[in-house]
């Protein structure tokens, strides 16, 4: 092989492999998604407790800055509360005297509803 020769073969090879990367960089460019990833919202009980509003709010700030979760708080009674805690409607209630419901308590975490 000729010096000539040698030299066509060693940029063919970097030609190649130049056209290999810019390829898989196209390739890989119209693979990814423009979409933002759509996160879920996470749900917060206000009970009209005012010493709940402040935690609320504090905890809202950080999933919404930190995460990037949207939030939404839905003011009910404690009832409601329960029952909607229960079956998944919200996914955070801040405030929960467990004395003032120890026997709701005690059975929806037994069942798994709660944790």
């Amino acid at each position: 092989m000729t010096f000539n020769e040698v030299k066509r073969s060693k940029w063919r090879n970097w030609l190649v492999g130049l056209t290999v990367l810019a390829i898989l960089a196209v390739v890989g460019a119209a693979c990814s998604s423009d979409e933002p990833e759509v996160k879920p919202t996470i749900n917060f009980s206000d009970t009209q407790f005012e010493s709940l509003w402040i935690n609320n709010a504090v905890a809202e700030f950080v999933i919404e800055a930190a995460y990037g979760n949207p939030v939404e708080t839905i003011q009910m009674t404690t009832v409601i509360m329960q029952t909607a805690l229960a079956n998944g409607d919200i996914d955070v209630n801040m405030e929960l005297w467990e004395q003032n419901l120890i026997e709701w308590h005690d059975e929806e975490i037994a069942n798994g509803n709660i944790e």
